[in-house]
């Protein structure tokens, strides 16, 4: 038995398919197929690894919100209330998390795809 309302299962819903987008070309884009080739799950798995990486380099607070709201689909209010912040801050860090987020997976992903290259 489901315990989850139709409005609560439909944001987050929502909210998986936005932080599906956020990283295009990233593994989170390529979950969506269930038929892989190896290569293609080499692939994933190289990826994942680059987030993960990237996850480690970012402030312990970006990582913390980014974890709660993007992995974990906490609200904002949800993620302030377990980090004891302001929501302003929990919007403001998630914000920063991401971009920089995007930015050390960008340079991940060029430093791979040059050195499989060489």
């Amino acid at each position: 038995m489901n315990h989850y309302s139709d409005e609560e299962q439909r944001i987050a819903q929502h909210r998986r398919r936005k932080f599906y987008h956020l990283f295009k070309d990233s593994y989170f884009h390529q979950l969506i197929s269930s038929e892989r080739s190896p290569s293609q799950w080499m692939e994933i798995r190289t990826e994942r690894q680059m987030v993960e990486k990237a996850l480690l380099k970012v402030k312990p607070t970006y990582r913390a919100v980014f974890i709660l709201r993007a992995i974990n689909e906490l609200s904002i209010k949800e993620t302030a209330e377990v980090l004891s912040y302001s929501e302003s801050k929990v919007k403001v860090t998630y914000l920063r998390a991401i971009k920089k987020l995007q930015t050390l997976l960008q340079i991940e992903w060029e430093e791979w795809k040059h050195e499989s290259t060489n």
